[in-house]
Parts: C-alpha cells; structure tokens; sequence
C-alpha cells in the first residue's frame, strides 16, 4: 500500500496495493516518485493504469507497507515507479549551504533550516539578513528555494579548527585533517593534533566554521 504526503491523497490511496513480489524492488520506508510519462487505461507490468490513478503522475509517495489484493481498484507495479527512491534530505538545520533558484553558477549562501518533501521550493533558509539572528537565537525571517547543495569546502589548512557532528549527535570542536573521498570531512581522531593522534583520523557527517566565541 502507498501514502502520499497529504490527507486527501492518503485516503484515495489507502486501497492501493503493490504485488507482493516487488517487496524486494520497492523498498517499504522510502519515498518513491511516480513516473510522469504513465499513460491511462496502458499495462505496466501486468496492471492498468486507470484514470484515477492518474493524478499522481510525478509525485512522491511513501510505500507503508505490501500485500496481496486481487480484488483492488488500484495496483501500482515497479514498472510506474522511477528507478530510485526519492533520496533523503542530506542537510541539517544550521548547516551552511548554496543555494539557488535559476542561475547554479551563482549561488546563494544561507543557513539551511527544513526541507518540505515534494514541493516546488522545498528548501527553507534563513534570509541573509537575518543569520546573525538566527545564531543568536532570536527571530529571523526564512525564504524558499529550489535547488540546494552544500558549500564548496573553503581553503582549510591542516589543523585548523572546525565543529563536527554526526547525524543527531553532539557538536564537537576538533582539528581539520582533510576530506574523504565521499567529500566528508576528516579530522584527528579525539579533538588531538596529528601529532598526538598519530595522524588517525575519523569522517564526520556534518561540519561548519566556529565563531568567534568559541575560537576564545
């Protein structure tokens, strides 16, 4: 069975069944677009698109759960999906990154805060403006944008200092090492130098420049 992200789409689709040899192709969890060239009243492997079905023609939905329903209005197959699963938000809020709306060539630089699944500009971020507010802790102003990505590493020097974390875990203060070859960050392992360290290192997930206050 597949929900889609609001009310009225969820209860149109709660009948809707995948056939349950596809459990392994399409992976319960995960968020699935829909292809947006399906043709009404055409097969896909073995099943007929019919015209209800299609409205959801390149949207994203969310595949709860498979199971077996003969006499179901609606079966989606494999066939009417894309080939990848719609990939999760790789940002956090607070993260700094480039973002931008038509021009990829110039990007804008904000403080990344949520990512809204399946909307046109689905990337909120604080106004210019308004970071230091932001990091403050006071109230800020947001806009929304269509592409996002994160920003191009500065030039970081050996030894530097950067804050690091791991998805929901603490910040942590530790020394600049270099980057993997995933594009994460790489820093000596326990907040030592490379000395100390004996030059191990340990890959963070996120990571951002200190303030002057905790450069103090």
């Amino acid at each position: 069975m597949i929900e889609s992200l609001d009310e009225r789409r969820d209860s149109l689709v709660q009948d809707h069944t995948l056939p349950w040899a596809t459990q392994r192709r399409i992976k319960m969890k995960k968020r699935w677009r829909l292809r947006s060239d399906l043709v009404v009243n055409q097969s896909y492997g073995g099943e007929k698109l019919v015209p209800d079905m299609a409205d959801f023609r390149g949207k994203e939905v969310t595949v709860r759960h498979v199971c077996i329903r003969e006499d179901a209005y609606w079966n989606w197959t494999p066939e009417m999906f894309e080939d990848e699963p719609v990939p999760d938000c790789p940002f956090r809020r607070g993260d700094i990154v480039e973002v931008w709306n038509h021009d990829e060539e110039y990007p804008d630089k904000r403080i990344f805060i949520a990512h809204i699944l399946g909307a046109k500009y689905p990337y909120i971020c604080v106004i210019d403006r308004d970071e230091q507010s932001f990091i403050n802790g006071k109230e800020f102003d947001i806009m929304l944008w269509k592409h996002c990505r994160p920003c191009r590493p500065p030039d970081l020097k050996e030894g530097d200092p950067v804050i690091v974390w791991h998805e929901d875990g603490p910040e942590c203060r530790r020394l600049f090492a270099g980057w993997s070859c995933d594009g994460k960050i790489k820093c000596f392992r326990d907040g030592q130098t490379k000395w100390t360290s004996e030059g191990q290192t340990v890959s963070w997930d996120h990571w951002r420049l200190p303030t002057e206050e905790e450069l103090k």
